[in-house]
């Protein structure tokens, strides 16, 4: 049995989607579709003693473009206001030297043209120490022309699957019957959200998984991640 993820290639994204790629045995980050602006290709939410707010990278100007032609808007100085922004928040979380050096500071000291270059080597590092080893590939690479559901389950064939695992909030739009007619099990996957520690009081979730990071380091964050992944419920779409 082949499980199968597929998702856009989200800036440091939140923990529901570390836990589809821990379930899935081959992930497909989708980079030849259509950007969107705004959205969580290029930003996320962390957790500040205000409340949740953006953290944003800088885009050029697009017009209908592939997110992996998407280019980073380099005339704004974004690395060192994201450096600070992790600074004034996170400087007290318990690992937050430890996710810095670990991280966000060999990453951010590089240069990146292409913002699927940098969130893919981000998404690679956090991946690295949590211990998440399953194959990763880009839709491109298949070169698949088909549109929407189509798309998905010609994804799916390339790389044999038997099982395809889909967020909640593609029922109202996933085409069940072609995922049937190709003897793939369509899983929507229930995802219920750890409460950990955080700073700043009342527990906010759906944040960037740095917030996981800084406040329960990568043996933690390893730990939650092993147990949503263990502890998580399955509708199945195409009975």
């Amino acid at each position: 049995m082949t499980v199968v993820g597929i998702h856009q290639p989200n800036f440091l994204p939140w923990i529901g989607y570390f836990v589809k790629i821990n379930l899935s045995d081959v992930f497909i980050l989708l980079d030849d579709v259509q950007f969107t602006k705004p959205s969580y290709i290029h930003r996320v939410k962390i957790k500040t003693p205000q409340g949740s707010m953006w953290l944003n990278v800088p885009t050029q100007k697009t017009s209908r473009k592939r997110i992996l032609d998407v280019l980073i808007n380099n005339a704004i100085h974004w690395k060192d206001e994201h450096l600070k922004t992790f600074h004034m928040n996170y400087a007290k979380a318990p690992y937050f030297n430890k996710v810095m050096e670990g991280i966000i500071k060999p990453i951010y000291s590089k240069g990146y043209e292409r913002l699927i270059d940098f969130n893919f080597d981000l998404l690679k590092s956090v991946l690295s120490k949590l211990g998440i080893t399953n194959k990763i590939y880009f839709s491109s690479s298949f070169n698949i022309q088909a549109k929407k559901s189509a798309r998905i389950v010609a994804l799916c064939k390339e790389v044999g699957a038997s099982v395809y695992i889909s967020g909640l909030g593609a029922k109202s739009y996933n085409d069940e019957t072609l995922f049937k007619e190709s003897n793939i099990q369509l899983k929507y996957m229930r995802f219920k959200h750890p409460i950990y520690p955080q700073r700043f009081g009342e527990f906010i979730p759906g944040l960037s998984i740095i917030d996981l990071l800084f406040n329960e380091g990568f043996e933690g964050a390893t730990r939650v991640l092993n147990k949503l992944s263990e502890e998580v419920m399955f509708e199945i779409g195409n009975k």
